[in-house]
Protein backbone atom coordinates (compact mmCIF):
# COMPACT_ATOMS: atom_id res chain seq x y z
CA UNK A 1 0.00 0.00 0.00
CA UNK A 2 1.14 3.35 -0.45
CA UNK A 3 1.96 5.51 1.82
CA UNK A 4 0.04 8.67 1.88
CA UNK A 5 -0.76 11.49 4.78
CA UNK A 6 -3.89 12.10 5.98
CA UNK A 7 -4.09 15.34 4.41
CA UNK A 8 -3.10 13.95 0.59
CA UNK A 9 -5.35 11.35 0.87
CA UNK A 10 -8.46 14.20 1.46
CA UNK A 11 -6.85 15.62 -1.51
CA UNK A 12 -7.03 12.68 -3.32
CA UNK A 13 -10.55 11.86 -2.24
CA UNK A 14 -11.52 15.95 -3.06
CA UNK A 15 -10.16 15.85 -6.43
CA UNK A 16 -12.89 13.01 -7.38
CA UNK A 17 -16.03 15.02 -6.48
CA UNK A 18 -15.47 18.35 -8.84
CA UNK A 19 -17.63 16.91 -11.50
CA UNK A 20 -20.34 17.34 -8.76
CA UNK A 21 -19.50 20.46 -7.58
CA UNK A 22 -22.78 21.84 -8.22
CA UNK A 23 -24.46 19.38 -6.23
CA UNK A 24 -22.11 19.96 -2.91
CA UNK A 25 -22.68 23.31 -3.38
CA UNK A 26 -26.45 23.14 -3.78
CA UNK A 27 -26.33 20.41 -0.86
CA UNK A 28 -24.34 23.35 1.32
CA UNK A 29 -27.17 25.71 1.03
CA UNK A 30 -29.69 23.74 2.09
CA UNK A 31 -27.95 22.17 4.55
CA UNK A 32 -26.77 25.76 6.09
CA UNK A 33 -30.56 27.07 5.80
CA UNK A 34 -31.64 23.89 7.30
CA UNK A 35 -29.74 24.51 10.81
CA UNK A 36 -30.79 28.24 10.84
CA UNK A 37 -34.02 27.05 10.65
CA UNK A 38 -33.72 24.83 13.29
CA UNK A 39 -32.11 27.67 15.69
CA UNK A 40 -34.92 30.05 14.59
CA UNK A 41 -37.22 27.99 16.00
CA UNK A 42 -35.35 28.00 19.40
CA UNK A 43 -35.23 31.48 18.83
CA UNK A 44 -38.74 32.46 18.14
CA UNK A 45 -39.89 30.02 21.30
CA UNK A 46 -37.82 32.05 23.78
CA UNK A 47 -39.93 35.26 22.18
CA UNK A 48 -42.92 33.35 22.23
CA UNK A 49 -42.22 32.51 26.32
CA UNK A 50 -41.05 36.29 26.60
CA UNK A 51 -43.98 37.37 25.26
CA UNK A 52 -46.27 34.66 27.11
CA UNK A 53 -45.28 36.32 30.34
CA UNK A 54 -45.84 40.03 29.24
CA UNK A 55 -42.45 41.31 27.97
CA UNK A 56 -43.43 44.17 25.44
CA UNK A 57 -42.17 42.81 22.06
CA UNK A 58 -42.56 44.37 18.79
CA UNK A 59 -44.38 40.81 17.06
CA UNK A 60 -47.62 39.08 18.49
CA UNK A 61 -48.04 35.56 20.42
CA UNK A 62 -49.42 34.52 17.52
CA UNK A 63 -47.15 35.53 14.77
CA UNK A 64 -44.54 33.76 16.99
CA UNK A 65 -46.04 30.02 17.23
CA UNK A 66 -46.78 30.68 13.65
CA UNK A 67 -43.18 31.44 12.93
CA UNK A 68 -42.20 28.14 15.17
CA UNK A 69 -44.80 26.29 12.79
CA UNK A 70 -43.11 27.54 10.05
CA UNK A 71 -39.59 26.93 10.76
CA UNK A 72 -40.38 22.91 11.69
CA UNK A 73 -41.70 22.37 8.53
CA UNK A 74 -38.83 24.03 6.74
CA UNK A 75 -36.43 22.31 9.08
CA UNK A 76 -37.96 18.65 7.99
CA UNK A 77 -37.88 19.64 4.44
CA UNK A 78 -34.25 21.10 4.01
CA UNK A 79 -32.80 18.60 6.17
CA UNK A 80 -34.66 16.04 3.36
CA UNK A 81 -33.23 17.73 0.09
CA UNK A 82 -29.83 17.93 1.88
CA UNK A 83 -29.96 14.26 2.30
CA UNK A 84 -30.92 13.37 -0.65
CA UNK A 85 -28.30 15.61 -2.62
CA UNK A 86 -25.78 14.45 -0.11
CA UNK A 87 -26.16 10.72 -1.11
CA UNK A 88 -27.11 11.37 -4.59
CA UNK A 89 -23.92 12.50 -4.92
CA UNK A 90 -22.30 10.26 -3.29
CA UNK A 91 -23.49 7.42 -4.72
CA UNK A 92 -23.30 8.46 -8.12
CA UNK A 93 -19.57 8.85 -7.27
CA UNK A 94 -19.17 5.19 -5.78
CA UNK A 95 -20.46 4.41 -9.45
CA UNK A 96 -18.32 6.35 -10.67
CA UNK A 97 -15.47 4.99 -8.59
CA UNK A 98 -16.22 1.17 -9.39
CA UNK A 99 -15.77 2.40 -13.12
CA UNK A 100 -12.43 3.64 -12.27
CA UNK A 101 -12.00 0.43 -10.99
CA UNK A 102 -12.77 -2.47 -13.47
CA UNK A 103 -10.82 0.36 -15.65
CA UNK A 104 -7.75 -0.05 -13.83
CA UNK A 105 -8.20 -3.96 -13.17
CA UNK A 106 -8.90 -4.31 -17.16
CA UNK A 107 -5.66 -2.58 -17.92
CA UNK A 108 -3.43 -4.37 -15.48
CA UNK A 109 -4.90 -8.24 -16.41
CA UNK A 110 -2.84 -10.63 -14.09
CA UNK A 111 -1.21 -8.13 -12.19
CA UNK A 112 -3.51 -7.22 -9.59
CA UNK A 113 -3.44 -10.78 -8.10
CA UNK A 114 0.48 -10.44 -8.18
CA UNK A 115 0.33 -9.01 -4.44
CA UNK A 116 -2.85 -9.20 -3.53
CA UNK A 117 -5.37 -12.15 -2.75
CA UNK A 118 -8.54 -12.81 -4.78
CA UNK A 119 -10.64 -12.33 -1.05
CA UNK A 120 -9.03 -8.72 -1.05
CA UNK A 121 -9.81 -7.51 -4.54
CA UNK A 122 -13.12 -8.60 -3.67
CA UNK A 123 -13.14 -6.82 -0.17
CA UNK A 124 -11.86 -3.27 -1.93
CA UNK A 125 -14.64 -4.00 -5.03
CA UNK A 126 -17.17 -4.58 -2.63
CA UNK A 127 -16.70 -3.37 0.80
CA UNK A 128 -14.54 -0.79 0.62
CA UNK A 129 -15.89 1.25 -2.14
CA UNK A 130 -18.89 1.23 -0.23
CA UNK A 131 -17.48 2.45 3.32
CA UNK A 132 -16.02 5.93 1.21
CA UNK A 133 -19.89 6.96 1.00
CA UNK A 134 -19.17 8.04 4.64
CA UNK A 135 -17.07 10.43 3.69
CA UNK A 136 -18.43 11.80 0.01
CA UNK A 137 -22.61 11.78 1.92
CA UNK A 138 -21.60 12.89 5.52
CA UNK A 139 -18.47 14.61 5.99
CA UNK A 140 -17.85 17.32 3.31
CA UNK A 141 -21.08 19.06 3.31
CA UNK A 142 -21.22 19.14 6.84
CA UNK A 143 -17.78 20.30 7.34
CA UNK A 144 -18.88 22.97 4.94
CA UNK A 145 -22.23 23.77 6.40
CA UNK A 146 -20.64 23.89 10.07
CA UNK A 147 -18.05 26.49 8.98
CA UNK A 148 -20.76 28.63 6.96
CA UNK A 149 -23.57 27.65 10.20
CA UNK A 150 -21.06 28.64 13.01
CA UNK A 151 -19.49 31.56 11.58
CA UNK A 152 -23.33 32.67 11.33
CA UNK A 153 -23.90 32.14 14.82
CA UNK A 154 -20.85 33.66 15.96
CA UNK A 155 -21.93 37.37 13.91
CA UNK A 156 -25.17 36.89 15.18
CA UNK A 157 -24.03 36.25 18.86
CA UNK A 158 -21.66 39.18 18.15
CA UNK A 159 -24.37 41.91 17.43
CA UNK A 160 -26.67 40.67 19.72
CA UNK A 161 -25.30 39.98 22.86
CA UNK A 162 -21.72 41.33 22.82
CA UNK A 163 -18.38 40.00 21.51
CA UNK A 164 -17.65 37.66 24.50
CA UNK A 165 -20.41 35.11 23.30
CA UNK A 166 -18.85 35.16 20.30
CA UNK A 167 -15.60 34.65 21.53
CA UNK A 168 -16.75 31.67 23.33
CA UNK A 169 -18.55 30.43 20.31
CA UNK A 170 -15.98 30.45 18.05
CA UNK A 171 -13.84 28.61 21.00
CA UNK A 172 -16.39 25.92 21.58
CA UNK A 173 -16.33 25.15 17.34
CA UNK A 174 -13.20 24.98 17.47
CA UNK A 175 -12.66 22.45 20.72
CA UNK A 176 -15.95 20.06 19.43
CA UNK A 177 -15.70 20.59 15.77
CA UNK A 178 -12.04 20.38 14.58
CA UNK A 179 -9.68 19.56 18.09
CA UNK A 180 -11.57 16.59 19.55
CA UNK A 181 -11.71 14.56 15.93
CA UNK A 182 -8.87 15.11 14.74
CA UNK A 183 -7.70 13.33 18.38
CA UNK A 184 -10.49 10.93 18.22
CA UNK A 185 -9.04 10.27 14.21
CA UNK A 186 -5.18 9.92 15.01
CA UNK A 187 -6.53 7.41 17.96
CA UNK A 188 -8.48 5.28 15.89
CA UNK A 189 -6.37 5.24 12.78
CA UNK A 190 -4.53 2.06 13.09
CA UNK A 191 -7.56 0.14 14.16
CA UNK A 192 -9.58 1.03 11.59
CA UNK A 193 -6.58 0.41 9.11
CA UNK A 194 -6.44 -3.50 10.95
CA UNK A 195 -9.79 -4.05 10.97
CA UNK A 196 -10.27 -3.57 6.91
CA UNK A 197 -7.36 -5.68 6.72
CA UNK A 198 -8.51 -8.44 8.63
CA UNK A 199 -12.13 -8.12 7.02
CA UNK A 200 -10.07 -8.52 3.31
CA UNK A 201 -8.32 -11.95 5.35
CA UNK A 202 -11.21 -13.14 5.96
CA UNK A 203 -13.06 -12.63 2.26
CA UNK A 204 -9.99 -14.87 1.35
CA UNK A 205 -10.95 -17.26 3.90
CA UNK A 206 -14.24 -17.23 3.08
CA UNK A 207 -13.57 -17.92 -1.10
CA UNK A 208 -11.20 -20.69 -0.08
CA UNK A 209 -14.19 -22.29 2.19
CA UNK A 210 -16.54 -22.31 -0.37
CA UNK A 211 -14.59 -23.16 -3.97
CA UNK A 212 -12.56 -25.67 -2.13
CA UNK A 213 -15.31 -27.44 -0.35
CA UNK A 214 -14.92 -30.48 -1.96
CA UNK A 215 -11.10 -30.81 -1.67
CA UNK A 216 -11.35 -30.14 1.81
CA UNK A 217 -14.04 -32.92 3.22
CA UNK A 218 -11.79 -35.22 0.71
CA UNK A 219 -8.89 -34.28 2.82
CA UNK A 220 -10.91 -34.26 6.06
CA UNK A 221 -9.11 -30.87 6.54
CA UNK A 222 -13.00 -29.42 7.78
CA UNK A 223 -11.88 -28.83 11.52
CA UNK A 224 -8.73 -26.68 10.42
CA UNK A 225 -11.36 -24.91 7.45
CA UNK A 226 -13.91 -24.50 10.84
CA UNK A 227 -11.00 -23.15 13.31
CA UNK A 228 -9.55 -20.53 10.23
CA UNK A 229 -13.10 -19.28 10.03
CA UNK A 230 -12.97 -19.03 13.73
CA UNK A 231 -10.63 -17.28 14.00
CA UNK A 232 -10.87 -14.53 11.41
CA UNK A 233 -14.69 -14.15 12.82
CA UNK A 234 -13.37 -13.64 16.42
CA UNK A 235 -10.26 -11.01 14.90
CA UNK A 236 -12.72 -8.96 13.52
CA UNK A 237 -15.35 -9.03 16.36
CA UNK A 238 -13.02 -8.17 18.69
CA UNK A 239 -11.45 -5.01 15.89
CA UNK A 240 -15.23 -3.76 15.81
CA UNK A 241 -16.07 -4.34 19.58
CA UNK A 242 -12.71 -1.96 19.76
CA UNK A 243 -14.15 0.87 17.90
CA UNK A 244 -17.08 0.72 19.01
CA UNK A 245 -16.09 1.32 22.81
CA UNK A 246 -13.66 3.98 21.45
CA UNK A 247 -16.55 5.77 19.48
CA UNK A 248 -18.77 5.58 22.91
CA UNK A 249 -16.10 6.65 24.47
CA UNK A 250 -15.75 10.13 21.96
CA UNK A 251 -19.28 10.50 21.88
CA UNK A 252 -18.80 10.50 25.70
CA UNK A 253 -15.91 13.29 25.95
CA UNK A 254 -18.04 15.43 23.02
CA UNK A 255 -21.11 15.39 25.68
CA UNK A 256 -18.51 16.50 28.46
CA UNK A 257 -17.35 19.34 26.18
CA UNK A 258 -21.17 20.61 25.32
CA UNK A 259 -21.97 20.09 29.11
CA UNK A 260 -18.65 23.04 29.64
CA UNK A 261 -19.95 25.00 27.58
CA UNK A 262 -22.82 25.52 28.70
CA UNK A 263 -21.57 26.47 32.01
CA UNK A 264 -19.26 28.14 30.37
CA UNK A 265 -22.01 30.11 28.74
CA UNK A 266 -24.25 30.49 32.07
CA UNK A 267 -20.93 31.66 33.42
CA UNK A 268 -20.46 34.59 31.14
CA UNK A 269 -23.59 35.53 30.91
CA UNK A 270 -23.85 35.85 34.20
CA UNK A 271 -21.06 37.91 34.63
CA UNK A 272 -22.17 40.84 31.95
CA UNK A 273 -25.68 40.58 33.60
CA UNK A 274 -23.81 41.06 36.99
CA UNK A 275 -22.06 43.93 35.08
CA UNK A 276 -25.03 45.38 33.77
CA UNK A 277 -24.22 45.10 30.07
CA UNK A 278 -26.76 42.48 29.02
CA UNK A 279 -30.26 42.36 29.44
CA UNK A 280 -31.71 38.89 31.35
CA UNK A 281 -34.04 38.22 28.26
CA UNK A 282 -30.64 38.64 25.87
CA UNK A 283 -28.99 36.11 28.15
CA UNK A 284 -31.65 33.40 27.55
CA UNK A 285 -31.84 34.31 23.56
CA UNK A 286 -27.82 33.98 23.60
CA UNK A 287 -28.27 30.41 25.76
CA UNK A 288 -30.51 28.96 23.61
CA UNK A 289 -28.74 30.45 20.01
CA UNK A 290 -25.71 29.12 21.37
CA UNK A 291 -26.91 25.32 22.57
CA UNK A 292 -28.80 25.30 19.37
CA UNK A 293 -25.66 25.70 17.27
CA UNK A 294 -23.74 22.59 18.19
CA UNK A 295 -25.48 20.55 16.17
CA UNK A 296 -23.43 20.94 13.36
CA UNK A 297 -19.89 20.53 15.29
CA UNK A 298 -21.36 17.98 17.15
CA UNK A 299 -21.70 16.01 13.62
CA UNK A 300 -18.20 16.27 12.83
CA UNK A 301 -17.51 14.64 16.43
CA UNK A 302 -18.76 12.09 15.43
CA UNK A 303 -17.92 11.35 12.38
CA UNK A 304 -13.92 9.80 13.17
CA UNK A 305 -15.21 6.39 14.68
CA UNK A 306 -16.29 6.01 10.35
CA UNK A 307 -14.00 7.98 8.88
CA UNK A 308 -10.90 6.05 10.21
CA UNK A 309 -12.29 2.71 8.22
CA UNK A 310 -13.31 5.22 5.80
CA UNK A 311 -9.54 6.56 4.70
CA UNK A 312 -8.17 3.13 5.42
CA UNK A 313 -10.76 1.70 2.46
CA UNK A 314 -10.03 4.93 0.38
CA UNK A 315 -6.07 4.34 0.52
CA UNK A 316 -7.13 0.62 -0.90
CA UNK A 317 -9.08 1.46 -3.30
CA UNK A 318 -6.63 4.11 -4.67
CA UNK A 319 -4.09 1.88 -4.61
CA UNK A 320 -5.71 0.04 -7.41
CA UNK A 321 -7.07 2.60 -8.93
CA UNK A 322 -3.51 4.69 -9.38
CA UNK A 323 -1.49 1.28 -9.94
CA UNK A 324 0.51 1.50 -13.51
CA UNK A 325 -0.01 -1.42 -15.61
CA UNK A 326 2.41 -3.65 -16.90
CA UNK A 327 2.05 -2.75 -20.44
CA UNK A 328 0.32 0.14 -22.24
CA UNK A 329 -1.52 -0.75 -25.33
CA UNK A 330 -1.26 1.41 -28.46
CA UNK A 331 -4.54 2.58 -30.87
CA UNK A 332 -3.60 0.96 -34.24
CA UNK A 333 -5.71 -1.65 -35.50
CA UNK A 334 -5.06 -4.75 -37.24
CA UNK A 335 -6.65 -8.32 -38.89
CA UNK A 336 -4.36 -11.25 -38.36
CA UNK A 337 -1.88 -12.07 -40.59
CA UNK A 338 1.17 -13.01 -39.78
CA UNK A 339 3.08 -13.36 -36.27
CA UNK A 340 6.51 -12.88 -35.52
CA UNK A 341 8.60 -13.56 -32.21
CA UNK A 342 12.37 -12.16 -33.04
CA UNK A 343 15.16 -12.51 -30.48
CA UNK A 344 12.33 -12.40 -27.27
CA UNK A 345 13.92 -12.70 -23.50
CA UNK A 346 11.68 -12.15 -20.20
CA UNK A 347 12.54 -12.21 -16.56
CA UNK A 348 10.07 -11.57 -13.76
CA UNK A 349 12.73 -10.06 -11.62
CA UNK A 350 15.32 -8.86 -14.09
CA UNK A 351 17.44 -11.30 -13.20
CA UNK A 352 16.19 -14.95 -13.70
CA UNK A 353 15.08 -15.18 -17.09
CA UNK A 354 12.20 -17.82 -18.10
CA UNK A 355 12.63 -17.37 -21.28
CA UNK A 356 15.66 -16.80 -23.47
CA UNK A 357 16.00 -15.75 -26.93
CA UNK A 358 12.72 -16.85 -28.35
CA UNK A 359 12.31 -17.23 -32.16
CA UNK A 360 9.43 -18.13 -34.62
CA UNK A 361 7.29 -17.00 -37.09
CA UNK A 362 2.95 -18.13 -37.78
CA UNK A 363 0.69 -17.50 -39.99
CA UNK A 364 -3.21 -18.45 -41.37
CA UNK A 365 -2.97 -22.42 -41.68
CA UNK A 366 -0.14 -23.51 -39.75
CA UNK A 367 -0.19 -24.97 -36.09
CA UNK A 368 2.68 -25.43 -34.02
CA UNK A 369 3.14 -26.76 -30.68
CA UNK A 370 5.33 -25.83 -27.51
CA UNK A 371 6.51 -28.96 -25.12
CA UNK A 372 7.87 -28.24 -22.30
CA UNK A 373 7.95 -28.98 -18.00
CA UNK A 374 5.89 -27.26 -15.77
CA UNK A 375 7.42 -23.95 -14.70
CA UNK A 376 9.80 -23.91 -18.16
CA UNK A 377 7.78 -21.15 -19.02
CA UNK A 378 5.49 -21.95 -22.21
CA UNK A 379 2.42 -19.46 -20.10
CA UNK A 380 4.98 -16.82 -20.18
CA UNK A 381 5.27 -16.80 -23.68
CA UNK A 382 1.34 -16.48 -24.13
CA UNK A 383 1.20 -13.59 -21.58
CA UNK A 384 4.10 -12.03 -24.24
CA UNK A 385 1.80 -12.44 -27.55
CA UNK A 386 -1.36 -11.13 -25.61
CA UNK A 387 0.99 -7.69 -24.55
CA UNK A 388 0.02 -8.81 -20.78
CA UNK A 389 3.78 -8.64 -20.07
CA UNK A 390 6.63 -6.41 -22.91
CA UNK A 391 9.78 -8.27 -23.16
CA UNK A 392 13.29 -7.25 -21.85
CA UNK A 393 14.98 -7.80 -25.18
CA UNK A 394 13.24 -9.10 -28.81
CA UNK A 395 10.08 -7.90 -30.20
CA UNK A 396 6.70 -9.79 -31.06
CA UNK A 397 5.09 -8.12 -34.25
CA UNK A 398 1.93 -9.07 -35.91
CA UNK A 399 1.43 -8.05 -39.51
CA UNK A 400 5.14 -6.51 -39.07
CA UNK A 401 4.59 -4.30 -35.99
CA UNK A 402 5.15 -4.36 -32.64
CA UNK A 403 2.04 -5.79 -30.46
CA UNK A 404 2.51 -2.52 -28.18
CA UNK A 405 1.58 -0.25 -31.29
CA UNK A 406 -2.21 -1.97 -31.12
CA UNK A 407 -5.04 -1.16 -29.11
CA UNK A 408 -6.17 -3.81 -26.52
CA UNK A 409 -9.77 -4.63 -28.44
CA UNK A 410 -8.15 -5.14 -31.51
CA UNK A 411 -5.61 -7.70 -29.74
CA UNK A 412 -9.16 -9.12 -28.07
CA UNK A 413 -10.86 -9.28 -31.66
CA UNK A 414 -7.97 -11.42 -33.48
CA UNK A 415 -6.57 -13.94 -30.29
CA UNK A 416 -8.10 -15.82 -28.26
CA UNK A 417 -6.58 -18.09 -25.07
CA UNK A 418 -8.24 -20.89 -23.84
CA UNK A 419 -6.62 -22.35 -20.51
CA UNK A 420 -7.79 -25.97 -18.64
CA UNK A 421 -8.72 -23.47 -16.02
CA UNK A 422 -12.18 -22.11 -17.24
CA UNK A 423 -14.81 -19.73 -15.63
CA UNK A 424 -18.30 -19.88 -15.86
CA UNK A 425 -20.47 -17.11 -14.74
CA UNK A 426 -23.69 -17.84 -12.85
CA UNK A 427 -26.74 -17.56 -15.34
CA UNK A 428 -27.88 -20.15 -18.14
CA UNK A 429 -25.48 -22.34 -20.50
CA UNK A 430 -26.59 -19.92 -23.04
CA UNK A 431 -25.41 -16.37 -21.61
CA UNK A 432 -22.40 -18.33 -20.63
CA UNK A 433 -21.29 -19.31 -24.41
CA UNK A 434 -22.78 -15.87 -25.47
CA UNK A 435 -19.95 -14.13 -23.98
CA UNK A 436 -17.81 -14.62 -26.88
CA UNK A 437 -20.03 -13.10 -29.03
CA UNK A 438 -23.22 -11.11 -27.81
CA UNK A 439 -25.02 -11.70 -31.23
CA UNK A 440 -24.70 -15.34 -32.01
CA UNK A 441 -28.03 -17.16 -32.98
CA UNK A 442 -29.02 -20.39 -31.90
CA UNK A 443 -27.89 -22.13 -35.23
CA UNK A 444 -24.47 -20.55 -34.27
CA UNK A 445 -24.50 -21.49 -30.67
CA UNK A 446 -25.61 -25.27 -31.61
CA UNK A 447 -22.19 -25.21 -34.44
CA UNK A 448 -19.71 -24.22 -31.95
CA UNK A 449 -21.34 -27.14 -29.13
CA UNK A 450 -20.74 -29.99 -31.41
CA UNK A 451 -17.16 -29.22 -32.55
CA UNK A 452 -16.68 -28.82 -28.67
CA UNK A 453 -18.23 -31.98 -28.38
CA UNK A 454 -20.57 -30.58 -25.97
CA UNK A 455 -23.57 -30.58 -27.99
CA UNK A 456 -24.79 -33.73 -26.71
CA UNK A 457 -24.93 -33.22 -22.69
CA UNK A 458 -26.87 -29.52 -23.56
CA UNK A 459 -29.51 -31.49 -25.56
CA UNK A 460 -29.76 -34.00 -22.44
CA UNK A 461 -30.95 -31.32 -19.99
CA UNK A 462 -34.08 -30.14 -19.61
CA UNK A 463 -33.48 -26.92 -20.64
CA UNK A 464 -31.00 -26.85 -23.63
CA UNK A 465 -29.39 -23.52 -23.32
CA UNK A 466 -31.38 -22.33 -20.95
CA UNK A 467 -29.87 -24.54 -18.16
CA UNK A 468 -28.66 -22.66 -15.73
CA UNK A 469 -25.04 -23.05 -14.18
CA UNK A 470 -25.16 -22.62 -10.54
CA UNK A 471 -22.37 -20.02 -8.70
CA UNK A 472 -20.58 -22.99 -7.50
CA UNK A 473 -20.68 -24.63 -10.69
CA UNK A 474 -21.15 -28.12 -9.25
CA UNK A 475 -23.84 -29.35 -11.96
CA UNK A 476 -20.93 -29.76 -14.14
CA UNK A 477 -17.71 -32.26 -14.08
CA UNK A 478 -14.44 -30.41 -15.01
CA UNK A 479 -14.38 -31.80 -18.29
CA UNK A 480 -18.10 -30.31 -19.37
CA UNK A 481 -16.93 -27.21 -17.95
CA UNK A 482 -14.24 -27.60 -20.56
CA UNK A 483 -15.45 -28.07 -23.50
CA UNK A 484 -18.14 -25.22 -22.89
CA UNK A 485 -14.86 -23.18 -22.89
CA UNK A 486 -14.20 -24.38 -25.69
CA UNK A 487 -17.49 -23.83 -27.41
CA UNK A 488 -16.85 -20.31 -26.66
CA UNK A 489 -13.22 -20.63 -28.56
CA UNK A 490 -15.16 -22.31 -31.70
CA UNK A 491 -17.44 -19.04 -31.47
CA UNK A 492 -15.55 -16.44 -31.07
CA UNK A 493 -13.81 -17.80 -34.16
CA UNK A 494 -10.67 -15.69 -33.86
CA UNK A 495 -7.65 -16.04 -36.57
CA UNK A 496 -5.73 -16.40 -34.02
CA UNK A 497 -5.81 -19.41 -31.33
CA UNK A 498 -3.64 -19.88 -28.45
CA UNK A 499 -4.42 -23.44 -26.47
CA UNK A 500 -2.44 -24.00 -22.59
CA UNK A 501 -3.67 -27.30 -21.81
CA UNK A 502 -6.65 -26.92 -23.21
CA UNK A 503 -7.90 -30.67 -23.98
CA UNK A 504 -5.88 -31.66 -20.35
CA UNK A 505 -9.60 -32.47 -18.62
CA UNK A 506 -11.29 -34.32 -21.44
CA UNK A 507 -11.12 -38.12 -22.36
CA UNK A 508 -9.45 -39.04 -25.70
CA UNK A 509 -12.36 -39.45 -27.48
CA UNK A 510 -13.39 -35.84 -26.78
CA UNK A 511 -9.89 -34.79 -27.32
CA UNK A 512 -9.59 -36.61 -30.37
CA UNK A 513 -12.62 -35.09 -32.06
CA UNK A 514 -11.95 -31.36 -30.60
CA UNK A 515 -8.73 -31.74 -32.69
CA UNK A 516 -10.39 -33.10 -35.98
CA UNK A 517 -12.87 -29.83 -35.68
CA UNK A 518 -9.66 -27.35 -35.20
CA UNK A 519 -7.92 -29.44 -38.46
CA UNK A 520 -10.72 -28.84 -40.45
CA UNK A 521 -10.67 -24.95 -39.92
CA UNK A 522 -6.80 -24.98 -40.46
CA UNK A 523 -7.20 -22.72 -43.75
CA UNK A 524 -8.56 -20.08 -41.53
CA UNK A 525 -6.66 -20.33 -38.45
CA UNK A 526 -3.29 -20.11 -37.13
CA UNK A 527 -2.87 -21.90 -33.54
CA UNK A 528 -0.34 -22.15 -31.05
CA UNK A 529 -0.20 -25.43 -29.03
CA UNK A 530 1.24 -25.75 -25.31
CA UNK A 531 0.62 -29.28 -24.20
CA UNK A 532 2.05 -32.03 -22.37
CA UNK A 533 0.44 -34.62 -24.25
CA UNK A 534 1.51 -35.68 -27.32
CA UNK A 535 -1.42 -36.76 -28.28
CA UNK A 536 -2.29 -32.74 -28.55
CA UNK A 537 0.64 -32.24 -29.95
CA UNK A 538 0.39 -34.18 -32.94
CA UNK A 539 -1.64 -32.08 -34.66
CA UNK A 540 1.15 -29.90 -35.15
CA UNK A 541 3.10 -29.40 -37.97
CA UNK A 542 5.96 -28.15 -36.05
CA UNK A 543 6.85 -28.82 -32.21
CA UNK A 544 9.37 -26.33 -30.38
CA UNK A 545 10.90 -27.58 -26.71
CA UNK A 546 11.00 -25.31 -24.09
CA UNK A 547 13.85 -26.39 -21.53
CA UNK A 548 15.57 -23.66 -19.18
CA UNK A 549 14.01 -20.86 -20.70
CA UNK A 550 15.65 -21.97 -23.62
CA UNK A 551 13.18 -22.34 -27.43
CA UNK A 552 14.55 -25.27 -29.05
CA UNK A 553 13.85 -25.35 -32.92
CA UNK A 554 12.24 -29.00 -33.34
CA UNK A 555 11.57 -30.92 -36.73
CA UNK A 556 8.27 -30.86 -38.57
CA UNK A 557 6.04 -33.40 -36.49
CA UNK A 558 5.66 -36.51 -38.04
CA UNK A 559 2.15 -38.29 -37.92
CA UNK A 560 2.95 -42.05 -35.77
CA UNK A 561 2.30 -44.44 -38.52
CA UNK A 562 0.23 -47.32 -37.70
CA UNK A 563 1.70 -50.80 -37.24
CA UNK A 564 1.21 -53.17 -39.79
CA UNK A 565 -1.49 -56.14 -38.50
CA UNK A 566 0.31 -59.26 -38.63
CA UNK A 567 -1.04 -61.94 -41.04
CA UNK A 568 -2.57 -64.81 -38.89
Amino acid sequence: MKKRSSLALIGKMLSLVKPYIYLIALAVVVGSLGFFAAMGITFFAGLAIFSYLGEPLAISFAWLLALIVIFGFSRGLLRYVEQYLNHFMAFTLLAHIRDQLFGSLRKQGSKVLDDRSKGEVLSILQSDVETMEVFYAHTITPFLIAIIVEAGVAIALGLLCGYQFALLSIACDLIIGILAPVIFYINNKKLGRLYREELSRSETIYLNSIYGIDETIFAGRQIDDKKAIDETSNRLNSLSKKLNQKASRNAEIVNILIALSDIAIIAIGALLYSHGDISSPTIIIGYATLAASFGPVVALANLPANLTMSFASANRVLDIIEEEPKTVDGDNEFDFKSLEVHGVSFSYDKEHPVVKNVNFSLSKGQFIGIHGKSGSGKSTILKLLLHFEDPDTGVVLYNDEPVSTYSRQSIVKNVTLFSQSTYLFQGSIGYNLKIAKPDASEGELIEACKKAGIYDYIQSTEKGFDTEINALQDNLSTGEKQRLGLARVFLAKTPLLLLDEATSNVDASNEAHILNQLSKCKDDLALIVISHRESTLSICDKVYELENGLFMDGESKKKPSKPKRKKA
